[in-house]
């Protein structure tokens, strides 16, 4: 009897040694040299099989180590750097290694994420080659596919392991009282929590009677059939197979780190319908400012008059981070002998400071020059509202958002002359507006430029304000820039509130949210939160401050408008 021979698999984790290694590529170990080089044959996936490639050498250092069953899940991954990612949380693709028949998953299915049940772990090729490597699968059930039931002849679609977002641990039984998420017969994800499992009089299979967290049409108040399973309010009864229910994500536990889902699959969890906040009476100032899941309890910690009443959004923040989260004021400012701690920065100004679409900054500069207004400290965050009071009243019909906020010159430390880089000991306010000096700039200076800048015709009537320096600084060495990159905006109109939120690195890694975009059943129904990708808003606010400072509102894309006409904090 021939001995067993261990084979030995591996992925390239490293491109640097041999032409053809590149990262994410999937070999066999045919021998090792004595410099510790590895013999390789390399697999190329394709839609049959897994067919050898080519020979070569690679560097062991440059491999990472896979069993046969790895190396196949892998193989039917097309995208190499899909495969990196997985190996990149170990015990999440173990989990999908270990996968077996009626395990439930979520898998990406038409653009969004679908429960299903795993049915078969499919080998993918032919045996014309026992050098082959085939290419495995999973044949996937997806819960939520009605259409299905009625093609019984027709195999469930295959997935990759790429393709699976999260592996249901089997030993948690749904059981009464488990949370659960389901979709509706109008097809809407609902979420809620299983108050009765057994069999209903006509029907095949465990069925569940499911509570919801709120009223949907169609549903009951816990009857079927002319039969009472529980008890609960009106349309918030659902019946449904017990299999097409999935745990609720948003009250799953781990203790093991989770990384960050990356930009692509961000987007696909978090834009559509019913997606973000449910919208309240008058609750759209705190969903919003806000852009969290389950705040339906929060609402009613902020007491009675806040949960059904129209609110300002500073006066909710002030709420949430003292009274809620019990963390202390964001900002440290100073006027002159006098110091305050707060949440937000209000825009003081006149309007004939201004140009008539003036930016962010240029706002902001404004304002605190105009007050005598100083930052203590580099704020961790930074909350500026606009000069305008609700929908009833704004000073400005349009402002720019400033994708970053230099806030060097608003510190109270030492600051260098803008145009000599010398230790600063004016400033001027009424400068600040001449786009002939660096437009956007705070306009500060050392004595002598000062002097210079002031005898022209057209400043000679300005009222440059000194700068407190202390005896014996210096600013011989180049000073930092302190920045802040716009990463939220929240807008107002005809008293209702939506938020631009930034979602990613990307420029154009824009979300819109409106926790009441929507409607179901007019007085009777609820409300339809939705997010929306706005990658417009990214390739507006990439452009040039010259070149939106000639831009033309009314021909914008619509959401760019919103931005620029409700813009609020």
């Amino acid at each position: 009897m021939e001995p067993v021979v261990k084979e030995k698999f591996f992925i390239v984790i490293r491109s640097k040694s041999r032409k053809g290694f590149c990262r994410g590529v999937i070999g066999h170990v045919e021998g090792e040299l004595q410099n510790g080089e590895l013999m390789a044959v390399l697999f190329c996936g394709s839609s049959n099989n897994g067919n050898s490639k080519t020979g070569g050498i690679v560097k062991k250092e440059d491999t990472y180590p896979l069993t046969r069953h790895q190396a196949q899940l892998l193989l039917y991954v097309s995208s190499l750097s899909k495969r990196l990612e997985l190996l990149c949380n170990p015990q999440f693709f173990s989990a999908i290694c270990e996968l077996s028949h009626q395990d439930l998953v979520v898998v990406r299915h038409k653009k969004g994420h679908l429960p299903g049940l795993v049915k078969n772990l499919m080998q993918i090729g032919r045996n014309d080659n026992q050098e082959d490597l085939h290419m495995l699968g999973f044949e996937v059930e997806i819960l939520t596919d009605r259409s299905f039931a009625s093609k019984k002849s027709t195999p469930p679609p295959l997935f990759s392991a790429a393709d699976i977002v999260q592996v249901v641990p089997p030993q948690v039984p749904l059981e009464v009282g488990s949370l659960v998420e389901v979709q509706s017969n109008s097809g809407l994800t609902v979420y809620g929590v299983i108050r009765w499992i057994g069999a209903l009089k006509g029907k095949t299979g465990e069925w569940a009677g499911i509570e919801l967290d709120y009223e949907v049409k169609g549903c009951s108040d816990g009857t079927y059939g002319g039969k009472r399973f529980f008890t609960c309010s009106g349309n918030k009864a659902l019946f449904i197979p017990k299999k097409k229910c999935c745990p609720d994500p948003s009250f799953e536990e781990s203790e093991d780190h989770v990384p960050p889902l990356t930009e692509s699959e961000a987007f696909s969890v978090l834009v559509g319908k019913m997606k973000g906040i449910q919208g309240h009476i008058n609750s759209c100032y705190l969903d919003a400012t806000l852009f969290a899941e389950s705040v339906m309890s929060f609402r009613k910690e902020l007491g009675c008059d806040t949960f059904s009443t129209e609110e300002k959004p500073e006066e909710f923040i002030t709420v949430l981070f003292q009274k809620v989260l019990c963390i202390g004021p964001l900002l440290k400012l100073s006027r002159g002998e006098t110091f305050q701690d707060t949440y937000t920065l209000q825009i003081f100004l006149e309007k004939e400071q201004m140009c008539p679409m003036p930016t962010a900054q240029q706002l902001l500069d404004t304002s605190c020059l105009s007050s005598n207004l100083k930052f203590e400290v580099m704020p961790s965050c930074l909350i500026v509202q606009m000069p305008r009071f609700g929908s009833k009243y704004k000073m400005f019909s349009h402002i720019i958002p400033s994708v970053e906020l230099d806030i060097t010159d608003l510190l109270y430390n030492p600051r260098q002359c803008f145009l000599c880089g010398c230790l600063a000991e004016f400033e001027c306010l009424q400068c600040l507006p001449d786009r002939r000096l660096a437009p956007g700039r705070i306009k500060q200076y050392c004595a002598t430029c000062n002097t210079q800048v002031h005898t022209h015709p057209t400043r000679q009537g300005h009222s440059p304000t000194p700068l407190e320096v202390s005896t014996g600084t210096t600013t011989d060495a180049p000073m930092p820039r302190h920045t802040m990159q716009l990463f939220a905006v929240l807008c107002i109109q005809t008293s209702h509130y939506v938020s631009f939120v930034k979602c990613g690195s990307d420029p154009k890694s824009w979300l819109f949210f409106d926790c009441m975009a929507d409607r179901c059943n007019d007085q009777s129904g609820y409300n339809i939160p939705e997010v929306c990708a706005c990658p417009e808003l990214g390739d507006f606010l990439s452009q040039s401050e010259e070149e939106l400072a000639c831009i033309n509102p009314s021909q914008v894309p619509e959401l760019v408008r919103r931005l620029l006409c409700d813009s609020y904090m």
